[in-house]
């Protein structure tokens, strides 16, 4: 079980939502992995094999040898450093919340968990 909440703006949507766009469908491609509640279960032997063998036929890594001109240097660099003026700004928190989940939202709170979420900072901000 995973969620996500970022602010609604074109800068701080776009990264978490491109992750959470590679690691759900990643995660939830065997649907028997995982219980009712959305744990894991134990990788069956199957699927251990199947691992094994892949892992046994990823061919090695190997280094790139890059060609670049003094234009493309400067791009890089300046790009690096507009990337690192924007990762300052940047504002992560990560809270972890075990107490009761999306079934307990909708089905007591009889709301979508994105609402109840949205609710939640409101109420914060104006305590």
């Amino acid at each position: 079980r995973m969620c996500i909440n970022v602010e609604h703006s074109w800068g701080d949507g776009p990264i978490p939502a491109h992750v959470m766009e590679s690691t759900v469908p990643q995660e939830s491609s065997k649907p028997a992995l995982y219980d009712d509640k959305g744990d894991c279960n134990w990788m069956s032997d199957r699927d251990q094999k199947f691992l094994e063998h892949k892992m046994k036929t990823i061919p090695s890594p190997w280094q790139l040898d890059w060609h670049l001109n003094s234009v493309v240097k400067e791009a890089i660099k300046s790009s690096l450093e507009a990337l690192k003026k924007a990762k300052s700004e940047a504002k992560w928190n990560l809270i972890v919340f075990d107490d009761y989940g999306k079934d307990f939202i909708t089905r007591q709170g009889k709301m979508s968990p994105d609402a109840f979420i949205q609710m939640v900072i409101q109420a914060a901000y104006f305590r």
